[in-house]
């Protein structure tokens, strides 16, 4: 990929804000994900939707770990001719496309995975059954790594691929909550109509409404983040035809590169910090740690203590 050299086009006040937010923000989606690894790693927690899961908070907390701090230092004067620079910049631009790509990838297998849930609840052990869901993971993973890094090399297919990706994955999201939308409004209706006195089949319908719910809130904040994608490759065709400056399109750049990147930083509390599930193996772990703690606080007591 064309490395540029942003030393005296990033203005210094900008780098300076930029480097102080990607610094927090990775921050938050390592540690973020990280501990939600934890307590997915339960024996509890291992189910088909946290495996799901899991893969969200691994390409998340990559995001975090690399992708932020090579944001960093891309952000920095390095010179160009000692190659620093753009080694900084090429790993940052495929390390960045790799993540979310995959991470879209398991939004949208969220989305399936909830709609296959509801709307074909008898059947949902058989359709998704552990082998596939360990299979379509590995090869989302895997053609997402070759689409990085024929969009890192290619700066053409980066601008087509990009905002396709987005709009496939926009419409699966959309088509995925329309039918939730419409099997927990017919599922809302029959319990109204036919079983008013059921309290199993309104805890049901209250359930579906929290799962339609999640899926709609999963949609508005994919949309809102991953929308700058059209930007910056309408950006990227500008700038090399000539009709945008190279200060405008740095400055673009790393501003689309943040708010893309910043959906990892809220991926945890969408997906996973609102699911009860969760919420309990979380208060667990931490009752079983601090159990632990005093064990050996009383089996090992410090000098003060003797």
């Amino acid at each position: 990929m064309t490395c540029y050299d942003y030393n005296g086009i990033i203005h210094p006040t900008f780098g300076l804000v930029a480097r102080i937010v990607f610094a927090i923000s990775g921050t938050t989606a390592a540690l973020g994900n990280t501990f939600c690894l934890i307590v997915l790693w339960q024996p509890s927690q291992r189910s088909k939707s946290n495996r799901i899961l899991t893969s969200l908070a691994i390409s998340d907390c990559i995001v975090g770990y690399v992708c932020f701090p090579l944001a960093i230092w891309a952000l920095h004067d390095f010179d160009i001719a000692s190659g620093r620079a753009c080694l900084a910049q090429n790993a940052n631009g495929f390390m960045a496309l790799w993540m979310t790509y995959t991470s879209t990838c398991s939004i949208v297998f969220i989305a399936y995975d909830r709609y296959v849930f509801i709307t074909k609840f008898a059947n949902y052990n058989t359709i998704l059954t552990n082998r596939k869901v360990a299979i379509i993971m590995v090869f989302y993973w895997m053609i997402m790594f070759l689409f990085a890094l024929a969009g890192n090399i290619n700066i053409i297919f980066y601008a087509a691929i990009g905002p396709t990706f987005v709009i496939i994955s926009i419409v699966i999201l959309c088509t995925s909550y329309y039918f939730i939308w419409k099997v927990v409004r017919a599922s809302g209706r029959r319990i109204s109509a036919h079983e008013p006195n059921k309290i199993i089949s309104r805890q049901e319908q209250k359930r579906q409404n929290k799962l339609a719910k999640k899926v709609l809130v999963l949609i508005i904040f994919y949309i809102v983040c991953f929308f700058p994608t059209f930007l910056l490759s309408l950006l990227v065709i500008l700038t090399r035809k000539g009709y945008v400056t190279m200060e405008t399109s740095a400055h673009v750049y790393f501003v689309t590169l943040f708010i893309t990147l910043f959906n990892s930083c809220l991926n945890p509390f969408l997906y996973v910090w609102n699911d009860p599930e969760f919420k309990s193996a979380c208060k667990r772990l931490l009752r079983k740690n601090k159990g632990s703690a005093r064990v050996h606080f009383r089996n090992n007591p410090s000098f003060c203590d003797l």
